[in-house]
């Protein structure tokens, strides 16, 4: 047995890799792992994602991605690998810049949404909801719990004058624990 194993790491990076809308970016980041604790059984899923290259556009609840061919979810929570999610934490660790500040994050159960389509054309959950700008907002709760094998994706969050751009900064750390 492997010291990750035996310390309750497991491989995530083939189960949680984002879409090419997502990778294509310049900057761009999306790093998952996962970690099963060995005593409570309970997985312990994270993520950071950088938005440096990728784009939103002005129009509320469409997705943000780098270019408009290529699928953007930043990763897919599957089952087998994080559990069924019962709990989730979204945190600012770099405030967005260029791009909308105001960003939610859904689960569809397809992986085939692309930057500027928009999540209502998938069938999807709001996972996190910022209602408010980020920077203003530093921590948001997981609202409901994304479905086994669902792809996740940024979304522009506001219908009040959404800001178009391609963003300068931006970081997340997202957090999911499942059984």
């Amino acid at each position: 047995m492997s010291y990750e194993e035996r310390q309750g790491f497991l491989s995530a990076v083939h189960a949680m890799a984002p879409g090419s809308g997502i990778t294509g970016a310049t900057g761009e980041m999306a790093k998952w792992s996962v970690r099963k604790d060995p005593v409570s059984g309970i997985y312990h899923t994270t993520g950071f994602i950088d938005l440096t290259g990728l784009a939103s556009v002005a129009t509320d609840g469409d997705i943000i991605g780098f270019g408009s061919t290529n699928p953007a979810y930043i990763g897919q929570v599957k089952a087998a690998v994080c559990g069924t999610i019962f709990a989730g934490l979204m945190t600012l660790l770099e405030t967005p810049a260029t791009g909308e500040v105001d960003i939610d994050l859904y689960a569809a159960t397809e992986g085939t949404g692309k930057g500027d389509d928009a999540i209502g054309g998938l069938t999807e959950t709001k996972i996190f909801d910022a209602a408010g700008d980020w920077g203003t907002v530093t921590q948001v709760r997981m609202a409901a719990a994304p479905a086994a094998n669902s792809y996740l994706y940024l979304t522009v969050g506001t219908n009040s004058t959404p800001t178009a751009g391609t963003y300068t900064a931006g970081i997340y750390k997202i957090e999911f624990w499942g059984l």
